[in-house]
């Protein structure tokens, strides 16, 4: 069973869940578990259109609670999960978004069910470095939990950089621990998009397309590759940028656009079931993010062959090799805008350091051998 802390109905913590639910279904009898909340009624048709069980349960999430996590000293923690459906599963996958993200969920499915629960934290960052209010002091009940269940919890890191920083925060490591990377599907997408996609989305045949996917919020880091493309569009008169989602900042990126002359030239999509057919509209791809966890959107890039970027922090270093032709520091414009001129000029130095990224990609960063991992864990940590 997987169990979604419902943190946001587009997150990366769902396609977690729907990556791995499609790779282990076909073998396993897979449930997926998720708030009753209408807004969650999308990922629940899609999850039992591609095989699986679905729950839906009253949930309210961590974020919706006026003291958020602090509040559960006060109320304790409840779960509306069957709890004869606990008892009959064989394992209880958590899927956390952060280390606030869920946690009463873990902390009440971890008490009773120690032997067979798992999580997994997407982003491992303390809460005030993501402009969480009182963030420290709200990391006090998932250090209790965690420590409480350290030697029960089986948790599943998405990179070594996020087993890292939860030694960091925390001071400890749970006892049954594992690093998966996130992994993407093979053969995605078509070679070259077709001319009806680029018309469609307002971009001529010759534009070169910088692309992005994810959700348009603060942490994607979208205003400074707004701002970097108006450095590189005083040379460069055909770049376009296309951003794939929606999101909270989606009029504020329209805006910082219209400001610096490029309301043309910026495309959001919105909100889209299937993002990965606008990679074959990329010319190239960035991840400007300020964190992440372990990015899809960027495995997903180097699957489709496209020239990708990222800023320099611990998940993307590791996705990329720690190649430094493909890094920029998030906050500096000007490197950014150098690093699109490099790419869409076609830099010998970027394109093989890209050529060794995806390599690796294929080889090693795949759905299928993120399900294998995940299984041969939940195998091992269960017999102990």
């Amino acid at each position: 069973m997987f169990v979604s802390s419902s943190s946001s109905p587009g997150g990366g913590g769902e396609l977690y869940i729907h990556k791995l639910a499609n790779e282990l279904k076909d073998a396993n009898d897979v449930l997926a578990a998720y708030s009753a909340d209408p807004s969650f009624n999308g990922l629940a048709k899609e999850a039992t259109t591609s095989g699986c069980s679905v729950i839906r349960f009253p949930y309210l999430r961590i974020y919706d609670r006026p003291l958020r996590s602090l509040g559960l000293y006060v109320t304790g923690t409840k779960c509306h999960l069957p709890s004869q459906l606990l008892k009959e599963v064989d394992v209880i996958h958590v899927s956390q978004q952060n280390v606030e993200d869920g946690i009463d969920l873990v902390h009440w499915i971890g008490i009773r069910f120690p032997a067979k629960t798992f999580a997994t934290i997407h982003m491992v960052q303390p809460l005030s470095s993501m402009g969480q209010q009182l963030g420290t002091i709200r990391q006090s009940f998932p250090r209790y939990t965690y420590n409480k269940l350290k030697e029960s919890l089986r948790m599943v890191f998405v990179a070594d950089a996020a087993q890292t920083e939860f030694r960091s925060m925390f001071g400890f490591l749970p006892t049954h621990r594992q690093v998966i990377r996130n992994g993407a599907e093979s053969g995605i997408p078509p070679a070259s998009a077709p001319a009806s996609l680029r018309a469609k989305l307002g971009i001529p045949t010759e534009a070169f397309v910088f692309g992005s996917v994810g959700r348009i919020e603060e942490q994607k880091n979208y205003k400074c590759l707004v701002q970097a493309l108006s450095v590189l569009t005083r040379n460069s008169k055909n770049a376009y940028l296309l951003l794939v989602g929606d999101g909270s900042q989606r009029q504020q990126i329209l805006r910082e656009a219209e400001s610096l002359a490029l309301r043309n030239r910026v495309v959001i999509t919105g909100w889209t079931n299937n993002p990965l057919e606008y990679y074959a509209v990329f010319d190239a791809f960035v991840l400007p993010s300020l964190f992440e966890g372990f990015p899809f959107a960027l495995v997903e890039a180097l699957h489709a062959d496209r020239p990708c970027i990222a800023s320099n922090i611990a998940p993307n270093r590791e996705c990329l090799l720690s190649q430094a032709p493909l890094l920029f520091a998030p906050h500096d414009i000007d490197a950014l805008a150098k690093k699109l001129h490099m790419i869409a000029s076609g830099d010998s130095e970027v394109l093989d350091a890209v050529a060794k990224a995806v390599l690796n990609a294929k080889a090693t960063l795949t759905q299928e051998q993120m399900a294998i991992q995940t299984l041969r864990f939940y195998r091992t940590a269960s017999s102990v």
